[in-house]
C-alpha cells in the first residue's frame, strides 16, 4: 500500500520545532535597557559619587601657643648671647646651664628669670662680667629688673636702655668701670619704683634734667662716687710716643752707654 505524503507544516511552526534551544542567544544584562537615573542635586552629588576609602581626613597642625619655646631669633636670645659675648661669658664666675635649652620658658639659665618667653630679671651681680654693655639689651622690654653691679663693666652706658619701659624694681650698674656722660634716655624709665643706681664708676658731665627727675620717684637713687659727675668729659689723653731711633733723648742715653762701658 503506497504510503501517503505528510501534510506540510506551516513555515511558522516549522521553523520553532527545528531551531535548537540552545541557539537562542539570552540576552546579556547590558543589553536589558535600563530606565534613565534620576538627576541628583549638585550639592549632593559629590558628597555620594565620592568613594570613601580614597577620602583622606587632613589632620590639623598643632597651633602653636604663646608658651612655644623662642627660637634662636628671639629678642631674648639675641640679648643674651649680646651679653655673654661683649663682657666676656666664657670667663664669668657662674655661667650654669647657659645655652643648655633656651632661655625662656626654661628658665635655668644662671641669673635669667622668665615670664613665659620673655626675660623678666636679669641678675648677675658680682659675676666677673668684664667689657662693654650691649645696646641688645633694650630688646628686653618685658624686663622688671636688672642688676649688673660689682663687676667690671667698662665704656658706656647704652641710650638703649631706656626701651626698658617695664622696668619698675631695679636698674642697678653700681660698682663698675663705666665712662662717659650719663644718657639722657634713661629718664624714660618712669616705671622704675626701687632703685636706680650708677654709684661707684666713672661717669661724667652734667646730669640729664630726665634723670634728675627720677630722684621723686624711686626709693634708692645714688650717683655717688662719680667724681667727674658734674664736670666736663676730658677726653682720654694719648700716650706719649715712644722716641724713635734718632731723637734726642736716645742719642744721648746711648752715648752714655757706648762711652760708660754700658755693656
Amino acid at each position: 500500500t503506497p504510503i501517503s505524503s505528510p501534510t506540510p507544516i506551516p513555515s511558522e511552526i516549522s521553523h520553532a520545532l527545528t531551531s535548537s534551544p540552545s541557539s537562542t542567544p539570552t540576552p546579556s544584562p547590558s543589553s536589558t535597557p535600563s530606565s534613565s537615573p534620576t538627576p541628583i542635586p549638585s550639592e549632593i552629588s559629590p558628597a555620594l559619587t565620592s568613594s570613601p576609602s580614597s577620602t583622606t581626613t587632613p589632620i590639623p597642625s598643632p597651633t602653636p601657643s604663646p608658651s612655644s619655646l623662642p627660637t634662636p631669633e628671639s629678642s631674648s636670645f639675641i640679648a643674651l648671647i649680646a651679653l655673654y659675648e661683649s663682657t666676656g661669658g666664657s670667663s664669668w664666675d657662674d655661667k650654669q646651664n647657659w645655652f643648655d635649652g633656651n632661655p625662656c620658658p626654661d628658665g635655668n639659665w644662671n641669673g635669667v628669670l622668665c615670664n613665659g618667653v620673655n626675660v623678666e630679671q636679669l641678675t648677675l651681680d658680682g659675676n666677673n662680667l668684664d667689657g662693654n654693655l650691649p645696646s641688645e639689651l633694650g630688646l628686653l622690654t618685658v624686663m622688671t629688673s636688672l642688676l649688673l653691679d660689682e663687676n667690671q663693666l667698662t665704656g658706656s652706658i647704652p641710650s638703649q636702655l631706656g626701651d626698658l619701659s617695664a622696668l619698675a624694681d631695679t636698674l642697678d650698674l653700681g660698682n663698675n668701670l663705666l665712662t662717659s656722660s650719663i644718657p639722657s634716655e634713661l629718664g624714660r624709665l618712669t616705671a622704675l619704683m626701687e632703685a636706680f643706681r650708677l654709684n661707684t664708676n666713672f661717669l661724667c658731665g652734667e646730669v640729664p634734667a630726665e634723670v634728675v627727675a627720677l630722684q621723686g620717684q624711686v626709693a634708692d637713687y645714688d650717683l655717688s662716687g662719680n667724681p667727674n659727675l658734674g664736670g666736663s668729659c676730658s677726653p682720654t689723653p694719648s700716650p706719649s710716643p715712644l722716641p724713635t731711633p734718632m731723637s734726642s733723648s736716645f742719642i744721648a742715653l746711648s752715648a752714655l752707654y757706648e762711652s760708660t762701658g754700658g755693656s
